[in-house]
């Protein structure tokens, strides 16, 4: 303790550097494995500083290239890219940096080792295009393929129903595909979405999106099969999903208005006529409200804000506006009291706000029944 106290008084030697502690180590260190002798020139300390900045810069560019070239295992394995995932003993790599090629080890070996890497990514890919819309039949989502595929077999001859169909399929497995890849960071700790799937996404994020792009273009291929309109309103719907998902998802008030767009333009594909395009928007808007407020608890611990935020009053009030957009637009179409029930769905959004996913049912079975009727009659 008099030592420290000591010392505290200031009783202690003077500082003093010591030998070569001047903030140039790099530079001789750089003097020293370009060959010179004694202390570099100014000039030459400056091309040795370039010549660092090159070789760091020119490392990143090759490591981000062979990590959107190569497969994700290969990949992982050498360092170039991170991944959360924790591997088995098994599997873990037992060295810190990568073995040296052997110089024995021929070309061709090296390359044959690719396809079964290759294979690995590709059994991903029936899984990562059809979970998502599957996912969302099994939660009771997912209504407008049967909207798209009923109004093409009503009012269209076979061969087209089909070619609409097909294409009003290949879209929404596209769409979703899109949102899940886009969400994936997100519903990682999500307990309603398949945590391990998205994942997958994460991980293998350029392989999903290039099948996102194959698929999106079958679509528009299917479509103008039929007819140059339904490809173009496909291809509208896929830009009006990219903003939603990208932009508008996470802004109150502005998510909805953006759901009634994607569900217009969707259904598009399949009709040209404006009473069942209003129709079909207003009721997407009307299930999306019911939607993002089933997963208001999961959203929060996410961080993602959406139209759920909103007081109850102003949700109240969006429900009562899309009700009467619906009836008016069941309206115009069939020109039937029957039209006019689908106020009750007001009533329903007030019976079991705080209980959104029995007035979601309700709602949905009872569009169900009225939707038939409209084909019918219309």
């Amino acid at each position: 303790m008099p030592e420290i106290e000591r010392i505290l008084a200031g009783d202690r030697p003077p500082p003093r550097r010591p030998p070569l502690w001047d903030g140039r180590a790099a530079e001789r260190i750089a003097a020293v494995l370009a060959g010179f002798d004694g202390a570099p020139s100014a000039g030459k300390v400056g091309r040795n500083r370039l010549r660092f900045r090159f070789n760091i810069v020119s490392d990143r560019l090759r490591k981000l290239l062979l990590t959107c070239t190569l497969p994700a295992p290969y990949a992982v394995e050498r360092g170039y890219v991170q991944t959360d995932r924790v591997e088995p003993a098994s599997v873990r790599p037992s060295r810190a940096f990568p073995r040296a090629p052997h110089p024995s080890r021929s070309p061709t070996t090296d390359c044959a080792a690719e396809p079964r890497l290759d294979a690995e990514r590709l059994r991903l890919v029936p899984k990562g295009l059809l979970a998502p819309l599957f996912h969302r039949i099994r939660r009771g989502e997912g209504g407008l393929l049967v909207v798209n595929a009923t109004l093409a077999w009503q009012y269209r001859s076979v061969g087209e129903a089909v070619g609409l169909t097909l294409a009003s399929l290949l879209c929404l497995l596209a769409l979703y595909l899109f949102n899940d890849i886009v969400d994936a960071p997100d519903d990682r700790h999500n307990p309603k979405k398949d945590r391990q799937l998205a994942s997958e996404y994460a991980q293998e994020r350029s392989l999903f999106l290039a099948l996102w792009l194959v698929t999106t273009g079958l679509a528009v291929l299917a479509g103008a099969a039929v007819e140059p309109r339904a490809a173009l309103w496909v291809g509208a719907v896929s830009g009006v999903n990219v903003v939603y998902s990208l932009l508008c998802k996470k802004v109150p008030f502005v998510d909805i208005v953006w759901v009634a767009l994607w569900g217009g333009a969707y259904a598009s594909i399949a009709t040209d006529a404006t009473g069942w395009i209003v129709l079909v928007a207003a009721m997407t808007a009307v299930c999306h409200i019911y939607q993002i407020s089933e997963d208001r608890g999961a959203d929060a611990a996410s961080g993602i804000a959406t139209s759920a935020t909103l007081r109850a009053s102003v949700q109240t009030l969006l429900q009562a506006a899309l009700t009467g957009v619906l009836a008016a637009a069941a309206w115009s179409v069939s020109g039937s009291l029957v039209a006019l029930t689908l106020l009750a769905l007001f009533a329903y959004w007030l019976a079991w706000r705080d209980r959104p996913g029995v007035g979601w049912i309700v709602a949905k079975v009872h569009f169900s029944f009225v939707w038939a009727y409209l084909l019918v009659v219309a």
